[in-house]
């Protein structure tokens, strides 16, 4: 029996473990996790927030897992503040694309929910690495260097950027917004 490397509850995976029911390199009774990804816009210069993982050194905006009975705004909100210090009203925070991400040769499915907001120049000061165990350290970057490094992001960002081509700037996200 392989390792199970999906996102299922305690108690999927004891099902799973007692009935032996793997196949085809699937795991079963596992719906799709729903990630959230904020682009985090600098207020003055043309750049987004990523940080550099620790678990699998790729990049990545600041983000998590959806909890129950949350707005994707309020885990957007709330993944700001754990992971930045960031305490960002949820209502500034929009909705601008949502795709679904699938690696099957990895096991890997979640449906990916990418959201924007753009700082008060008062804001930047309250940026910090919250979670110094997950995240090396938080840093400005424009698109062409997410362009150019592609292949060293997350999963989704990868995803996001392969359907959304033409993103070259963050106003190009604020057109993105979904009223």
């Amino acid at each position: 029996m392989r390792q199970l490397t999906s996102h299922c509850s305690g108690q999927e995976y004891k099902i799973l473990k007692i009935n032996k029911t793997i196949t085809n390199n699937k795991s079963a009774f596992c719906d799709p996790k729903w990630g959230i990804g904020v682009f985090v816009c600098h207020p003055t210069e043309d750049k987004v927030l990523i940080g550099k993982r620790k678990d699998n050194g790729l990049f990545a905006q600041p983000g998590g897992w959806l909890e129950y009975g949350e707005d994707w705004s309020e885990c957007g909100a709330r993944e700001l503040q754990e992971e930045t210090g960031l305490n960002i009203p949820h209502e500034r925070i929009k909705h601008i694309k949502t795709f679904n991400c699938h690696d099957p040769e990895k096991n890997y499915h979640n449906v990916a929910i990418y959201l924007y907001v753009k700082l008060k120049e008062c804001e930047l000061k309250d940026i910090k690495t919250m979670e110094p165990d997950k995240c090396e350290t938080w840093d400005w970057v424009d698109f062409s260097f997410v362009k150019e490094n592609k292949d060293k992001f997350f999963f989704p960002v990868r995803v996001f950027f392969d359907k959304e081509p033409k993103i070259n700037y963050t106003d190009d996200l604020v057109n993105l917004i979904k009223l």
